[in-house]
């Protein structure tokens, strides 16, 4: 029986919004599950294919609702009930095991007890294929065996048997439950040491038996009598080059673990460092490299280690060894103390590794060790304890030399050449990225060769333009590079490939944005380029290229260049998405153009030319706003852009109307308190989205919170203005940070363009009511004048990071439960993070669940800003009406991680009194005690720092309360 068609349609991936709850969640997978079943059970041949869609199944419905029956079943299959059970249906099964081992976390006592019975009961069998395949099953079962005496009590009894590949499915099974139990690795060591010294086991068994060694360090004991056991084993005669390497990377291992005699061991592997077997070379410094690698180990190095390897790496002529011990050397520097103690005793000694700059297969890592031995040297806290400017010439000469064996390298034309030049390229990002001036100087000169050679190498130049360009800071405002750039531009043939041209657009996009030179003094400049770009045809550069240089100037704030390009790409849109998206990006960057090509500086003088321009913008961006809603009814929720382009609207819309009532010569006082009111609004709202999407990169949250900052900022202009703020600048905590910077006259890019803002805030009571008023409609010239950035999260399609979760009773959300007064539900919560790599998992510090009970519906789905919003407002004193309609206070449960997957019980009552108070604040006598309430819960995360993302899903429930 083959696999039914709409299975891979039901298991194809889900492109629902991420904030929204999946109603048919349990009916889709009992369906697939079922229907799995079915297949399976009634084939009178082994049906592999079926079987092996369990893993994808258990990959998208990772709940214990579906993952205990499932492997509940696959444990009846392997047995064998109801099917004749032959070992290649039992591998089939072992491949399910293995590839979903992570899900038996969730696995509750009464179902893994009965698994593992039925499985176990195999073990028995006369068939060695069937135990060997058992015991592979029960070592992928770890994590539910590390307490069953009895079960690893069975597999230990399998050990001495004479078939040779059973007893490597013994020592699997036995390597994995070792790692996860203490108790049981205390209970094997000496059935390990006994096998290791048995004359009669082969070496292969023996070798594998010494790799199960290296979990032996739960407790200090268990350690220190592996550790002791196998420096014992160094040095029995029969040892051979794998066996010796081996026993190092065991010690190593122990060390790393258990923390214990790290010193000593490390002193040991640099007493063994000269073997006179290579391949035992290269194994211990395989070993330090991994100790170099960890925290917690490369505090226990010392300087002279340091000088062991840098003899080494001068000594060895083997390969393979020196760029071993330059990795070493490199792993090093990131021990600040250590290295600098290692430089400033052997300067002289460093310098030695000059002459491996322009090599071939050295080159690279040493300009990386180089690169961090002068970002030390810049340290503010080492650099007045260096003797000499001794690493700024070594950047310097370094930096020449690769400058010059690239300009040989550029007049050869062969693939060994071109490879060679990627290296020197990559050796020379290294190093001019440690220093502002440094980095300008190689960009000059890799924009002169690309203008005076037409090589075909000239797109690799441009491309290792960026990331130097990327590492530097504010750059003085002149148009030197500037005007090269669009000499290169102008040049034909200047590069063989479109992409080419995308890398030297997105220099010029760069260094406008490091200039600061987008405003509408540059028009004429970017009409230039413009020209240029209107100049070319798809033989030159294509329409996917085109679209890579607009987003480029779209994050650098080139809009009009921007506005350009995409509207070269339209004529060549063929489908009805692509065309949503793109007249989106052309509509927001049509408005962001007309900001920036009218000058707004005389708003303080023409109010209706000025409200025109406004006026133009938001239609602009109301047509965005249109386009991003059509492209979610053909393809998908993009709730981000959604929510960025309306809630720019809400900020120019306001801005646009407390600037009419500012212009108004009648009294404004009462109007300007809703414009007030919506900024603070804006605020909180933008703070929000900042925080809503777990993944979104700090750059898009440093814009968010710019524009948090400028809606604060005009909040408190027209409370002075009308009077009504009685509290200084520093009572919004929000404001504290700039007003730090304003008065440190900081740099920082964050503030720069905003704390001058503050400086009109200053002295604001002895101002003339006129001075005020000219003060705010400079503040709001100065904003509209300013480019504001597009956060390069717009650009994301999704979120990668996504909550899905089940409940149990299962609960529909439209569905209306009875509850009791003063009567407990419990409702268990199962949730998955999908899309989590290793990196965001070990940010997360715990899973918060934010639970509300109110007498009406507070709960707003309208993309993703609903519970944490509507509770943060219900919260404020001024929103009495709001603040009666929750029953009880919001209740706050918190759960770790495990893995990717979370589970928490959260008892849902009503309290007789909460309820009878909350009716009564109302002023309602009740003549019918039955009340309808709603159940909001919202899911957010905590990271390390804790931050809240609010990143949901959020979920609802209905009850209706009856005595």
């Amino acid at each position: 029986m083959s696999i039914p068609s709409s299975l891979p349609i039901l298991l194809a991936e889900n492109k629902q919004s991420s904030t929204e709850y999946e109603e048919d969640l349990c009916q889709d997978a009992l369906s697939i599950f079922l229907e799995l079943q079915k297949i399976i059970d009634q084939s009178d041949k082994e049906n592999h294919e079926a079987i092996l869609y369990i893993i994808k199944f258990l990959d998208k419905y990772p709940f214990p609702t579906f993952v205990n029956p499932a492997f509940l079943k696959l444990a009846e299959w392997f047995f064998g009930n109801n099917l004749i059970a032959r070992n290649t249906l039992r591998s089939t099964i072992l491949k399910v095991f293995q590839k979903s081992s992570h899900h038996l976390i969730r696995l509750n006592k009464a179902t893994c007890d009965t698994a593992l019975k039925k499985i176990t009961m195999v073990l028995y069998s006369n068939d060695p294929t069937a135990r060997i395949l058992t015991l592979r099953i029960l070592g992928y079962m770890s994590q539910v065996l590390y307490d069953r005496v009895d079960i690893q009590h069975s597999v230990i009894q399998h050990v001495n048997s004479t078939n040779a590949e059973e007893v490597n499915a013994v020592l699997f099974a036995i390597d994995k439950i070792c790692e996860r139990s203490a108790t049981f690795a205390n209970n094997v060591i000496d059935l390990l040491i006994s096998i290791i010294q048995d004359n009669q086991r082969s070496p292969t068994v023996k070798l594998r038996t010494i790799k199960i060694l290296r979990h032996i360090h739960h407790t200090y004991p268990l350690a220190e009598k592996a550790i002791q056991f196998c420096k014992n084993l160094l040095n029995e005669s029969s040892n051979y080059d794998e066996r010796t390497a081996t026993i190092f990377r065991v010690l190593t291992i122990l060390s790393k673990k258990s923390l214990v005699h790290v010193s000593s061991h490390i002193n040991f592997l640099f007493d063994n460092l000269d073997n006179k077997s290579q391949a035992i070379q290269y194994s211990i410094l395989k070993d330090i490299l991994m100790l170099t690698k960890s925290e917690n180990t490369l505090t226990f190095f010392q300087p002279n280690h340091v000088l062991i390897i840098f003899q080494k790496i001068i000594d060895y002529e083997e390969e393979i060894l020196k760029l071993k011990a330059l990795n070493i050397l490199y792993s090093f520097t990131k021990n600040k103390d250590l290295y600098f103690n290692f430089l400033n005793q052997y300067m002289d000694q460093f310098q030695k590794l000059f002459q491996f700059i322009t090599h071939y297969n050295y080159g690279i890592i040493t300009c990386k060790i180089l690169a961090k031995s002068i970002e030390l040297y810049n340290d503010a806290s080492y650099n007045n304890q260096f003797q000499d400017n001794i690493m700024t010439s070594l950047g310097n000469e370094s930096t020449k030399l690769l400058l010059n064996q690239l300009i040989n390298e550029l007049h050869q034309n062969t693939i060994s050449s071109k490879n060679y030049v990627i290296h020197i390229l990559q050796s020379i990002i290294f190093i001019s990225s440690t220093s502002s001036d440094l980095a300008l100087n190689v960009i000059d000169q890799l924009l002169t060769l690309i203008l005076t050679n037409n090589s075909e190498h000239n797109t690799l130049l441009a491309k290792a333009i960026i990331p130097i360009l990327k590492s530097t800071d504010h750059i003085e405002n002149h148009n030197q590079y500037v005007l090269k750039i669009i000499e290169i531009l102008r040049k034909e043939n200047v590069f063989s490939i479109s992409e080419g041209y995308v890398y030297i657009f997105k220099i010029f996009n760069l260094f406008m944005n490091k200039q600061n030179k987008i405003s509408s003094e540059n028009i004429e400049l970017l009409k230039q380029v413009n020209s240029i770009i209107n100049s070319f045809d798809k033989s030159i550069i294509d329409s996917w290229d085109l679209f890579r240089i607009s987003k480029s100037a779209m994050l650098n704030g080139l809009y009009p260049i921007a506005s350009c390009t995409i509207e070269k790409i339209i004529p060549d849109v063929e489908t009805e998405t692509m065309h949503c998206w793109i007249s989106c990006l052309l509509n927001i960057s049509k408005a962001n153009s007309l900001l920036l090509e009218n000058n707004l500086d005389y708003i303080t003088g023409d109010k209706r030319d000025s409200l025109n321009i406004i006026y133009s913008a938001i239609d602009y961006l109301r047509k965005a706003h249109l386009n991003i809603k059509t492209l979610t009814t053909i393809h998908f929720p993009r709730d981000f852009q959604d929510w960025y382009i309306q809630l720019y609207i809400d900020l120019l819309t306001n801005i646009k109307s407390s600037y009419a009532i500012l212009r108004m010569p009648y009294p404004r006082n009462s109007r300007l308190e809703y414009n007030i009111e919506n900024f603070c609004q804006l605020a909180h709202k933008y703070d929000f989205l900042s925080h809503a999407y777990f993944d979104i990169d700090s750059e898009s949250i440093i814009y968010l919170e710019r524009l948090k900052l400028i809606c604060l900022i005009l909040a408190k202009y027209l409370q002075l203005f009308i009077g009504t703020d009685n509290y200084s600048l520093e009572t919004n905590a929000s404001l504290f940070p700039l007003m730090i910077a304003f008065k440190e006259k900081s740099t920082n890019n964050k503030y720069l363009p905003l704390y001058q803002l503050i400086e009109g805030l200053t002295n604001w009571n002895m101002k003339s009511d006129t001075e005020q008023l000219n003060g705010i409609l400079n503040v709001y010239s100065f904003i509209l004048n300013s480019v504001q950035y597009i956060p390069p999260f717009f650009f994301k399609m999704c979120t990668s990071i996504r909550i899905q979760v089940s409940t149990d009773p299962y609960w529909n959300p439209g569905e209306v439960k009875d509850l009791k007064y003063d009567e407990n539900l419990i409702l268990k919560i199962d949730g998955i993070i999908q899309g989590l790599n290793l990196v965001h998992s070990s940010n997360i510090k715990y899973i918060e669940l934010v639970m509300i009970q109110s007498s009406n519906n507070i709960y707003d789905s309208h993309k993703n800003i609903n519970i944490r919003y509507e509770n943060s407002l219900i919260l404020k004193n001024n929103s009495n009406n709001s603040k009666n309609q929750i029953i009880g206070t919001p209740k706050i449960y918190r759960v770790e991680l495990n893995k990717s997957f979370f589970s928490m019980t959260c008892p849902i009552l009503f309290p007789k009194y909460e309820i009878f108070k909350n009716l009564m604040s109302n002023g309602n006598m009740p003549t019918n005690f039955n009340m309808h309430a709603y159940v909001s819960i919202h899911i957010q995360i905590i990271d390390q720092e804790g931050i809240v993302w609010n990143v949901g899903p959020d979920l609802q429930f209905q009850v209706e309360v009856i005595p």
